[in-house]
């Protein structure tokens, strides 16, 4: 264990998790943009509420953590219905939509400055993943461990999804030939609202 843990182990899994991180944040701009032909320029946006969300209910147990999570799959639906709908006017009109959002980005982004200030905020991991373990001669966050885990299961998630669900193979059918989606009788209207909303869930 000594000879495989080393200073460059402990930088992969912090380059792992962060990673992950920034892997859940693109998936959903991924959505947004590849299968809904949305291109917004707000999806930092639905991030930032989500981190002020969580600087304001953590608590540092799991009942703060569960807020957390629930207030940002509500702010997620929410942002991302909203998006879908002030988009809506503007399909097939992808400067007009970069315009119009990248404006929705800059008021969002100043409103929060106003109420929260521009300090840099932390949060801290709930107590029960705040310690560390040992790995090797080095001690790593659990948290951080947690992190990754979670970041796999959402990569798994998706390709299932995507791949394997029957609502993947609706939203690959809009996203290949939507004329033809639509004359078989799909909702391709709802089908990229629904992707617009899931991507903005995964901010």
């Amino acid at each position: 264990m000594d000879g495989i843990v080393n200073p460059y182990t402990i930088t992969a899994l912090d380059g792992v998790a962060y990673g992950l991180l920034l892997f859940v944040i693109a998936a959903g701009m991924t959505l947004i943009v590849g299968v809904a032909g949305v291109f917004s320029m707000a999806h930092g946006t639905l991030y930032l509420a989500g981190a002020y969300l969580a600087w304001h209910l953590a608590d540092g147990g799991w009942t703060g953590l569960a807020l957390t999570l629930a207030a940002a799959v509500v702010v997620g639906v929410l942002g991302g219905a909203g998006l879908a709908a002030a988009v809506r006017p503007l399909t097939d009109r992808p400067l007009d939509q970069v315009l119009a959002t990248l404006g929705v980005a800059y008021i969002a982004g100043d409103l929060f400055s106003t109420v929260f200030g521009a300090e840099p905020r932390s949060v801290d991991p709930p107590r029960a993943v705040a310690g560390s373990v040992s790995l090797g001669d080095y001690q790593y966050p659990v948290y951080r461990l947690g992190f990754i885990a979670v970041g796999l299961a959402v990569v798994v998630g998706l390709f299932w999804f995507v791949e394997r669900s029957r609502v993947g193979a609706v939203v690959r059918a809009v996203v290949a030939d939507p004329g033809m989606a639509a004359a078989t009788g799909l909702r391709t209207g709802m089908v990229r609202a629904g992707v617009v909303v899931g991507g903005g869930v995964l901010a």
